[in-house]
């Protein structure tokens, strides 16, 4: 590390829990980017001071991760989350209370604006408005079931799909806890006559659907 002022850059990852599997991968690639980004020569002539947090896959901790990285660490810049209630945990005190830029890096239900909060990821329109009738015209699709994470990301994701169904096509949606969707699927199997799913979940939680489906 130079002599120089370090940009800091607070990471909160889901290292441990049940998104570990997601969140160790993330921790891994912010260290790497920040490795070689001091080797040539870091950001702005400045050296890039990573400090990682783990969120443990619990929004109170986030917040508190949150909170540590704004207050005690002084960083620059935040990034973070996967849920989005852990956006939501994280943006209080880091960019309400700490007036911290905060970098949210994934796919989200849109609905968010603040002027220091950047959200990278797609919102549901530009998912599911193109998706859903490319699907029913290649494959003739017109009943879905929707398996989905109970929270706001799903919420919104399922009520864009129903908004853009037309003419006879139906959807229902079922609801599970965060890190339990597989029951639903032997159900969307024997009783729903769904030719088509389209799961609102987390990619560690996606693997519990396929195999069955």
């Amino acid at each position: 590390m130079s002599d120089k002022i370090t940009i800091k850059i607070g990471v909160i990852a889901d290292q441990t829990g049940a998104l570990s599997i997601m969140g160790a991968g993330q921790a891994n690639v912010a260290t790497l980017v920040a490795d070689e980004m001091n080797a040539s020569g870091g950001l702005l002539g400045r050296d890039v001071e990573l400090i990682i947090e783990d969120s443990a896959t619990d929004d109170e901790q986030a917040a508190a991760a949150a909170t540590k990285l704004v207050q005690d660490d002084h960083v620059d810049v935040l990034l973070g989350g996967i849920f989005s209630s852990t956006r939501q945990a994280i943006k209080q005190p880091a960019v309400v209370e700490g007036e911290t830029l905060y970098i949210y890096p994934e796919q989200y239900e849109g609905q968010e604006y603040h002027p220091l909060l950047f959200c990278t990821g797609a919102v549901p329109a530009q998912q599911v408005e193109p998706l859903i009738p490319w699907v029913m015209q290649q494959t003739g699709a017109r009943t879905f079931y929707l398996p989905s994470a109970d929270y706001i990301w799903p919420h919104v994701m399922n009520r864009k799909v129903q908004s853009t169904r037309s003419g006879r096509r139906s959807s229902r949606s079922a609801w599970a806890a965060r890190t339990g969707a597989g029951p639903h699927v032997q159900h969307i199997l024997d009783k729903t006559g769904a030719r088509t799913r389209t799961a609102a979940t987390v990619w560690a939680f996606e693997r519990h659907l396929v195999p069955s489906a």
